[in-house]
């Protein structure tokens, strides 16, 4: 079985910039308080990755349901 390539391209900067930053708030988040809930921002993270693969609705519930 091949397995699938998922690498960010141009045509998905403007995706990839945003979670980049999003990461980038929740680590800045962590290092002057590690008890801060970044669960909003997580979630933000989330549905941008789904985005970002283009994942069904069906995809989504499996890996929610998993977490």
């Amino acid at each position: 079985m091949q397995g699938i390539s998922y690498m960010i391209d141009s045509t998905n900067k403007a995706l990839s910039d945003e979670i980049i930053s999003l990461v980038e708030q929740i680590l800045d988040s962590k290092a002057k308080d590690p008890t801060t809930d970044t669960k909003e921002l997580e979630s933000k993270i989330d549905s941008l990755v789904y985005t970002l693969y283009n994942l069904t609705n069906d995809e989504i519930t499996t890996i929610d349901s998993k977490t």
